[in-house]
């Protein structure tokens, strides 16, 4: 992945692959490790949990990082999306601290993979992204495109994560909250106990 990118947004998700079942697996996205992930292979829905359940509950189920961002891609722009977990992962939350967190990112800055670091770590062998600035200045076509194009990706995260496993839940809770009705208070004087020990 060497092509420069404008970052837009971020959401959490799980991926891995269930050697058993020679299969992947993938989750919905949510904005909050707290809010429910519902795992699915190739045969349904898996398990269902917060990002620590998923975790305790499926040893092979990686924490990922799906990153929207716009890229110029020959002559114009597009919406892109990658998804970080392994050795991708690890990299990306040191940058994105190096830069003062995620907002720092928002704006006038182009990032890029400036490099790839061979890392190894006992037997296994890899190529870690490393992360980089590539310029702080943006052309006027390319800041409208990327607020035009962050507002289409607003308007789809908006839609999709109302209908989320969590909004869903939120939404019956407030169904059950309107339906509830409060028991009518009995008017009844209440008749005082001659036996009663409280001292008023």
């Amino acid at each position: 992945m060497n092509t420069p990118f404008i970052f837009l947004d971020s959401l959490f998700a799980a991926t891995g692959f269930n050697q058993p079942k020679n299969c992947g697996i993938w989750s919905n996205e949510v904005r909050n490790v707290k809010h429910q992930l519902v795992v699915q292979d190739k045969d349904g829905e898996v398990f269902s949990g917060t990002w620590q359940e998923v975790k305790a509950k499926l040893d092979y189920a990686k924490f990922c990082t799906s990153v929207y961002a716009m890229a110029k891609v020959g002559d114009g722009y597009e919406l892109v999306n990658f998804q970080l977990s392994g050795c991708a992962l690890g990299p990306w939350i040191d940058f994105v601290k190096e830069q003062g967190g995620q907002k720092e990112l928002e704006g006038d800055i182009v990032l890029t993979v400036k490099e790839y670091e061979h890392k190894k770590i006992g037997r296994v062998e890899f190529n870690a992204p490393v992360f980089g600035v590539a310029t702080r200045k943006l052309t006027d076509e390319a800041r409208a495109q990327a607020e035009e194009m962050d507002k289409t990706l607003q308007q789809y995260l908006a839609v999709y994560l109302e209908h989320s496993p969590q909004a869903k839940a939120v939404k019956e809770h407030s169904k059950s909250m309107e339906a509830y009705e409060a028991p009518v208070p009995n008017n009844a004087p209440i008749e005082k106990d001659e036996e009663d020990d409280f001292p008023f």
